[in-house]
């Protein structure tokens, strides 16, 4: 089997933020997801350990949205100690939903394999990638970003071939004018 592991490993994953299409919620600017990995199975093991701390409050798991700050603050001391017996490890993603509309628009515009007016050098090589998305992003005031987005996705969706370096000029118009009118 050659280096192959024996210990199982368990991935717990949650996430929050997720506001489906409604990405500018002020509520909730960003995305995470988060996972909790663990050398076996936690539940199997820590089971009575987590009904216990759940149940002193009353609950029958322990879920941060239900329990609130207040109530986790006071379990945190014996659920860190909990944590550390089962060696676990998190692992924890954020993303910005302000940057997240202008990385796709940039991706839908820009990757080389979709465009072939795009040099492949632009979109392939990370660091130029990176270095033009950070700029797009940052080409359009913030109050027209929602507007921008729609525009882009008219014109994606009207099945324009980006193929050429200008953008068809008569359908930029049109669904300008289509913008305008709020269809």
């Amino acid at each position: 089997m050659g280096g192959a592991s024996k210990v199982s490993l368990y991935a717990y994953i949650d996430e929050t933020g997720n506001t489906g299409h409604n990405l500018f919620d002020q509520a909730q600017p960003d995305f995470f997801t988060a996972a909790l990995i663990t050398k076996g199975d936690f539940d199997a093991v820590y089971a009575s350990r987590t009904r216990a701390l759940a149940s002193s409050f009353g609950a029958t798991s322990l879920h941060g949205k239900d329990l609130g700050i207040g109530r986790l603050e006071s379990i945190a001391p014996e659920f860190l100690s909990l944590i550390r017996s089962a060696e676990a490890a998190f692992y924890v993603s954020r993303v910005e939903k302000r940057y997240l509309l202008a990385c796709k628009m940039f991706d839908s515009l820009f990757d080389s394999g979709e465009n072939a007016a795009v040099g492949w050098h632009h979109y392939n090589i990370r660091q130029l990638r990176l270095m033009l998305t950070f700029k797009f992003s940052t080409m359009s005031p913030k109050s027209s970003v929602p507007q921008a987005a729609s525009l882009v996705s008219q014109v994606l969706m009207s099945d324009m071939e980006l193929c050429s370096p200008a953008l068809d000029e008569k359908r930029v118009r049109s669904a300008l004018e289509r913008e305008g009118q709020g269809e």
